[in-house]
């Protein structure tokens, strides 16, 4: 899927990258994980694009590659508490365009109405 990725990020409707992240209960070694975000987050600047990241119980790691990386599109850390259909909340919240926004609650209010 990564070599798929810079296609997706030239399509003019992606506005976004996301989500992408480490995760320590989930997935391929941290070690693994922490490669792949590096490389998502090269072409995330690379296309100028924002960032959604799923980060669970590594914020240490998140706050030593952005101290490391010096990223200049915005990260947006996402997170959900309890179990689905909850919503997630996200901080900060700040959209690069306004109509991401209203599709994003149009979405929420479909899904879970």
């Amino acid at each position: 899927m990564l070599q798929n990725l810079p296609l997706l990020l030239e399509h003019p409707q992606v506005i976004a990258l996301g989500e992408c992240g480490l995760d320590a209960l989930r997935g391929a070694l941290l070690e693994e994980q922490e490669r792949i975000f590096r490389h998502q987050i090269r072409l995330a600047e690379a296309y100028n694009k924002p960032v959604t990241l799923h980060i669970v119980r590594t914020f240490d790691r998140l706050l030593r590659l952005h101290k490391e990386l010096h990223p200049t599109t915005q990260w947006t850390v996402h997170g959900f508490r309890g179990k689905p259909p909850r919503l997630g909340t996200s901080a900060p919240c700040r959209w690069p365009r306004p109509q991401l926004w209203s599709t994003l609650q149009s979405a929420v209010v479909e899904r879970y109405s």
